[in-house]
């Protein structure tokens, strides 16, 4: 438990009992928690149960799935096909969460999302971003927007996964495995809150497929095929594709949450999902030739920092998760090649056969220099004070612009800002946003969660 140190210290620096008045709430009763209960409360202290004792936790009763990939490449169209299902099966009424493992990685995985969702997706959403290189103030707004939003996808690190109610958010997809079981648990119970339906997915690399044996086996979850999902999707968007005219006089049926603006209603929608999710092996592979290799490298490099120390829960050993992201940048990002770690970053990390990360690597002091992002003719993403304050004035910008949909029209050299000299690149700088069609300048730069 990251807080016990502070609490430790509060709790010395008050008076003791029975001076001192104490209350603790918590979501959970975990071991750490009682500990906590035990040497800060009094020892007659009262417990409230406030759930009822025959309520079962969400997580027994939503359905659960994982798809083991068979190989990386799958990784983004299975990811794509997850959305499109759950947008078809709930028209206008999806809400998802993305939950990822690392910084980098939700800032890439939100550029991809931004993109393709234009062309491939059977409803284009308003999608948010949420993770520690994101200021307070933007991670606020952003968090009270897709809370307020009818259908959106929420991309997040772990720092959603607990404390926050967002209702009627329809899916939880984690890609990669969790840091724990109970991390695991506590992101799929973002969804089913309130007595609602819901759903989870659990996206697997092959490298990652003991995971599940290993640390969910108490966990009621399914495995999915990729060719079941692949299946099932095609179905619904080839029934929504026979007749757009029904789909979405049911959309327009659909009752919105309480509080939802009429603005927040309108949908852009495809009439051929069918046709859109067919290409979309093509798409992706079209956005190949745009890849920063440095963006890649420095997501790859994040990546092996979280799976390093956990190899031994997922049952695989450090050099297969290393060949297993070798792998993920050649088939899943397009690399030509696997970026070149040096021994001396790998024995920093713990090394390819045994030993601990490095101090420093263990608190995340590791942060590559070189720009994150895609290939950006003529500038690319440089730290300044001037980029906190663009990302604090288009936020709000971006607040009131809601609503447009696919057909309209806007100068291309008006839809890819850079905020400094030149035009930018249309993909992933550090923390852009997506407003409408546009794109911002990213908030300034701190260390990655949970590591990098």
């Amino acid at each position: 438990m990251g807080f016990r140190p502070d609490i430790d210290a509060i709790a010395d620096f008050f008076p003791k009992t029975p001076i001192r008045q104490t209350f603790l709430f918590s979501a959970t009763v975990s071991p750490a928690i009682r500990q906590v209960a035990h040497e800060v409360l009094d020892k007659d202290h009262l417990f409230i149960d406030v759930v009822p004792k025959d309520s079962s936790p969400v997580h027994a009763h939503i359905p659960q799935f994982y798809t083991a990939l068979p190989s990386a490449k799958e990784q983004l169209p299975h990811l794509f096909r997850i959305i499109a299902h759950d947008q078809l099966a709930n028209p206008g009424n999806s809400k998802i969460m993305v939950f990822l493992n690392t910084t980098k990685q939700t800032q890439l995985f939100t550029t991809l999302l931004r993109q393709l969702s234009k062309t491939v997706l059977p409803t284009r959403p308003q999608i948010y971003e949420i993770h520690s290189k994101r200021t307070q103030s933007s991670r606020t707004r952003a968090s009270n927007e897709f809370r307020r939003d009818r259908s959106a996808i929420l991309v997040t690190s772990d720092v959603s996964a607990r404390g926050v109610d967002y209702p009627d958010v329809t899916r939880i997809i984690q890609i990669g495995s969790p840091a724990s079981t109970e991390q695991y648990i506590h992101r799929v119970g973002r969804t089913g809150r309130a007595g609602k339906g819901g759903r989870a997915d659990l996206l697997l690399l092959p490298f990652e497929r003991d995971f599940v044996r290993s640390q969910l086996s108490d966990v009621p979850i399914k495995e999915l095929s990729h060719s079941k999902l692949l299946n099932d999707t095609t179905s619904l968007a080839e029934k929504s594709e026979s007749d757009p005219a029904a789909y979405w006089d049911s959309v327009k049926a659909a009752k919105p949450s309480g509080g939802v603006s009429t603005g927040r209603n309108r949908l852009s929608h495809n009439n051929k999902p069918a046709t859109a999710l067919a290409n979309l092996d093509n798409e992706i592979s079209a956005l190949f030739d745009q890849i920063d290799k440095e963006a890649i490298r420095e997501v790859f490099v994040a990546l092996l920092g979280y799976y390093f120390p956990k190899a031994g829960d997922m049952r695989a050993t450090r050099r297969s998760v290393y060949e297993g992201m070798q792998a993920w940048t050649t088939e899943a990002c397009g690399l030509p090649q696997a970026p070149f770690v040096s021994d001396s970053l790998l024995n920093k990390l713990g090394g390819l056969n045994d030993g601990a990360p490095a101090r420093s690597m263990q608190r995340g002091a590791w942060r590559s220099n070189s720009n994150f992002g895609f290939k950006s003719p003529p500038t690319r993403y440089i730290n300044s004070e001037r980029n906190r304050r663009w990302n604090e004035r288009t936020d709000s910008e971006a607040s009131r612009s809601r609503g447009r949909g696919w057909g309209d029209s806007e100068p291309e050299n008006t839809r890819f800002r850079s905020g400094s000299s030149g035009w930018g690149s249309r993909f992933g700088r550090e923390g852009e946003r997506h407003s409408d069609d546009g794109w911002r300048r990213p908030s300034r730069s701190r260390r990655d969660d949970p590591l990098f």
